[in-house]
C-alpha cells in the first residue's frame, strides 16, 4: 500500500497553494489561517507575511479571531472550518469586519457532489443535513458536512448570504478535488496512489474538471473579495 502520509500531504500542499496564490498575497501582508499547521504551511509561502492561526475546530470560541480589528487583515484562508462550526453567520461578520478593503476570503471545504454523497454516506457518521438553514445561529450539531454546499449552491441560501454579507463578493467559486484527494485519503488511513503519481492526477482533474467536476468532486473552492461600502 503506497504511503499514504506522504501522498496526502502532497495533495494538501497543493490545495494550500491554491488558496495562497488566489489570496494575492504580498511581502508583509497580514493573514488569518484557519485550520492550517504553522509549520508547514510557512513553509509554502514565497512572502514574508503577519500570520495569525486557528485551529478548524476552535473557530467559535477562538480568541485571535475575535480580536481581529476592523479592516486589518489582507486576506483569511479557511480549510476544512465552515462544515464543523455551529455559528456560521458568526464567522463571516467577522470576516466582512476584519478584512481590508480588496481584501481576499480563500475558502476550501467539503462539497456535496454525486459521488461525495455516496461515499459519505457509506460512512459510519453521515454528518450530512440538507435541511437547515446555513445561517441560522447556534446550529447543533455543528458539524455538518453538507452545510457549504447548501450555502452556496442553493440559490436562495446564496442570494441571503448575499444580502446579509454585502461586502463580500464571491469572485470564484470551483468543485475541485476529483481523483488525488479522495484516493490519498481512503477511510481507515490507506492510500491508493503513490505521491509520484499526484502531480499528474492532478494535472488530470484539471483537464476534466469542466465536465465532470460538478458530480465527482469532493470539495468546494471559493474566493471572496471585499468590497468598500457602497
Amino acid at each position: 500500500m503506497p504511503d499514504r502520509s506522504a501522498a496526502h500531504k502532497a495533495v494538501d500542499n497543493n490545495y494550500w497553494m491554491r488558496q495562497i496564490k488566489a489570496a494575492e498575497l504580498t511581502d508583509d501582508a497580514s493573514i488569518l489561517v484557519v485550520g492550517g499547521d504553522r509549520d508547514e504551511f510557512a513553509s509554502l509561502l514565497d512572502h514574508k507575511v503577519n500570520a495569525s492561526y486557528v485551529d478548524a475546530d476552535n473557530l467559535d470560541s477562538s480568541d485571535v479571531l475575535n480580536d481581529v480589528e476592523a479592516d486589518s487583515l489582507d486576506a483569511i484562508l479557511v480549510r476544512d472550518a465552515l462544515w464543523q462550526t455551529k455559528n456560521p453567520a458568526a464567522f463571516f461578520d467577522k470576516a466582512q469586519a476584519g478584512l481590508k478593503p480588496g481584501g481576499h476570503l480563500v475558502i476550501m471545504e467539503p462539497g456535496i457532489t454525486l459521488v461525495s454523497w455516496l461515499f459519505y454516506s457509506l460512512g459510519r457518521d453521515a454528518r450530512m443535513n440538507f435541511k437547515v438553514d446555513p445561517l441560522a445561529d447556534d446550529q447543533r450539531p455543528p458539524r455538518n458536512l453538507a452545510r457549504p454546499s447548501l450555502l452556496f449552491t442553493k440559490l436562495e441560501n446564496r442570494i441571503a448570504f448575499m444580502e446579509r454579507f454585502p461586502q463580500l463578493h464571491i469572485t470564484k467559486q470551483r468543485w475541485v478535488s476529483m481523483l488525488a484527494g479522495p484516493l490519498s485519503d481512503i477511510r481507515g488511513g490507506y492510500s491508493l496512489i503513490p505521491e509520484s503519481t499526484v502531480k499528474g492526477i492532478l494535472d488530470v482533474e484539471e483537464t476534466l474538471s469542466p465536465f465532470l467536476a460538478r458530480w465527482l468532486s469532493f470539495r468546494l473552492f471559493l474566493v471572496m473579495e471585499k468590497r468598500a461600502k457602497s
